[in-house]
């Protein structure tokens, strides 16, 4: 993607020559459009700064961050040594070139990526990238190099939880950051947790590397109460999104949903038309793996949602693709949400392709793939969503669909073709991106599949 320059000037991140060099480069946005998370990771103890700048010769601004470790377990694991920074006063919507380190590690080569365009839609439209249930096996990088790879410019990349799939295993944390980092070094990545983030330990505490590891948005901003959760709202381009934790409490007697009806009540159309939900067990799913799961929180919140006019809820843990006509309780409703499972970005443990039979009436297409999406914002009334998946190497999409502020239910799509007349018996091997940090390329990967591929009428302008 032409904006990542991933993400180094001149080619990939040229790290400090010692072993202390910082690695595992992960950027993500806070809370105001001018500020911007930057983490990594040493393996000695090193001061905490970043030098950033808008041109690679003028990184005049020195931002000085934390360290902390944590261990698991009997403390046969202890994690690296993290480095967080927060960058304040950034211009919206500029490439900003930065280089991490300390006294101990020495200094990154220079990096970049693009700052919030600000919550207010953009002149031209923008776009993110959509993943979840992502993992590191060849399945994951080949979802990895397809975003890294795309033509399009994106705002941020947005993960329905199950990140490393580490499940106790620490080093795997370490392992999936750096085969990240080259994306994530220049694409800001916002997370929710899965299931396998909960890693219950010894000392009975849960999140602990995901809390240690990613510095997302606090709630309650700027008030005393404020305070860092695994549920967070953050709004760019144009969206108001509502990052939720199928795995902390939701009944109606909790903090998330106390904060849940608050957020919703701040949501100005008049700056974010559109309001996007991401968590990870479904609360719509016709697949049998995970059936149900979603079901105790769909009870205690969707209808907070539907009231709240929420236009699409993402959802991961079940490792196919899935999405709804708008729907409500369980039927058809104009004034319903899309929902949208994408549990497809690659995990260890297979796809999930045993499918309840009949769809159900709320079903619209669904197919056990592995792939991404792409969410584009193109005015306060039309949004596109396309589902990609690994095995297509040409430019398209495998399902699609026009989001269309006031259209009846049903109508903002029209079938295309059927999916499986471009399924191909044979694939050929398509190139790594670019920085690619085991220089894997793509396989072709077959799927089941359900339902027709959509696409409607250029959006108005």
């Amino acid at each position: 993607m032409a904006a990542l320059r991933l993400a180094a000037v001149g080619g990939a991140a040229v790290m400090a020559a010692s072993q202390c060099a910082p690695g595992q480069f992960f950027v993500s946005f806070l809370n105001t459009p001018d500020q911007a998370a930057v983490s990594w990771a040493t393996n000695c103890s090193a001061s905490t700064q970043v030098k950033w700048g808008t041109t690679a010769n003028t990184l005049n601004n020195l931002v000085a961050g934390n360290q902390s470790q944590y261990t698991f377990g009997d403390g046969s694991y202890t994690s690296p040594y993290l480095h967080h920074t927060i960058l304040s006063g950034l211009p919206n919507a500029s490439r900003i070139f930065y280089t991490v380190g300390g006294d101990a590690s020495g200094f990154s080569g220079i990096m970049s990526f693009t700052s919030s365009p600000g919550a207010g839609l953009v002149r031209g439209g923008a776009r993110f990238a959509i993943i979840g249930d992502l993992g590191q096996t060849t399945n994951s990088e080949d979802t990895v190099n397809h975003v890294a790879s795309s033509p399009n410019n994106f705002t941020a990349m947005i993960h329905a939880g199950d990140l490393s799939y580490a499940d106790d295993d620490e080093p795997r944390w370490d392992s999936w950051q750096e085969m990240v980092a080259p994306l994530a070094s220049g694409l800001p990545w916002m997370t929710v947790v899965g299931n396998h983030e909960v890693e219950l330990d010894i000392n009975l505490k849960t999140f602990e590397a995901y809390t240690a590891r990613f510095l997302m948005p606090a709630i309650n901003y700027g008030t005393p109460s404020q305070s860092r959760q695994l549920f967070y709202s953050f709004r760019a381009a144009g969206v108001h999104w509502l990052m939720l934790s199928s795995y902390s409490d939701y009944s109606t007697t909790s903090p998330q949903y106390a904060w849940l009806q608050a957020e919703v009540g701040r949501i100005d159309r008049s700056v974010t038309p559109w309001v996007v939900a991401v968590l990870h067990a479904p609360w719509y799913n016709s697949n049998y793996a995970h059936q149900g799961e979603g079901d105790a929180m769909k009870a205690a919140m969707e209808t907070l949602l539907y009231n709240a006019g929420v236009d699409l809820v993402y959802a991961g843990h079940v490792h196919a693709y899935e999405r709804s006509y708008r729907t409500y309780q369980g039927l058809a409703n104009p004034q319903g949400p899309y929902y949208i499972t994408i549990g497809d970005g690659g995990n260890r443990e297979g796809l999930a392709d045993t499918w309840m039979s009949p769809q159900p009436s709320w079903s619209a297409f669904r197919q056990a793939s592995y792939g991404h999406g792409e969410l584009q914002v193109v005015n306060a009334t039309h949004m596109l969503w396309e589902w990609h998946q690994n095995p297509d190497l040409e430019p398209e999409v495998a399902d699609s669909l026009w989001i269309v502020k006031g259209a009846p239910a049903g109508r903002e799509a029209t079938p295309r073709q059927e999916v499986g007349a471009r399924f191909r018996k044979h694939g050929k091997k398509v190139a790594a991106a670019q920085p690619n940090p085991r220089g894997v390329t793509s396989k072709p990967r077959f799927a089941k599949h359900e339902g027709a591929l959509t696409q409607a009428a250029p959006a108005a302008e």
